[in-house]
């Protein structure tokens, strides 16, 4: 059987990731404690370090605005502190809580759990195979 042709075989690898993406372990963990996709990526970007609103809203690709509001929904669950810069209080950062760390621990385990179900099927071999093709991807700025 011949091979198909380089559109029908990046149209198949499209669906695929799309079926991914649909499933990613990241939505599944955060949803499984309650919190949205980008709430989970906050969380996630300030477990790190504590980092300025204005960085947060860089790193997630949303307004200034959009993050505070943000922001706002996780400090009413306990997820994260905020504070003023004693310098500069025109500066506010935002730091991961303990319920947030406690959150951060109970979604990376439900990922890494999700993770493992989803790649169960693939060897070690293939699943090297698949992180060292993906790596070679360029994403079009």
């Amino acid at each position: 059987m011949p091979h198909a042709p380089r559109q029908e075989r990046l149209e198949r690898l499209e669906q695929a990731t799309l079926q991914l993406s649909r499933h990613s372990a990241r939505v599944d963990a955060a949803q499984a404690c309650g919190l949205s996709p980008v709430q989970y990526l906050c969380l996630r970007h300030v477990s790190a370090q504590p980092r300025l609103v204005s960085d947060v809203a860089r790193f997630l690709g949303i307004s200034n605005a959009g993050t505070t509001g943000l922001v706002d929904r996780l400090l009413e669950q306990e997820l994260v502190d905020r504070r003023r810069d004693e310098a500069d209080r025109r500066l506010v950062w935002v730091s991961i809580a303990p319920k947030g760390l406690a959150a951060m621990e109970q979604m990376r385990a439900a990922r890494w759990k999700r993770l493992e179900a989803m790649f169960a099927p693939l060897s070690d071999d293939e699943l090297e195979t698949i992180a060292a093709l993906v790596a070679k991807l360029r994403v079009p700025e």
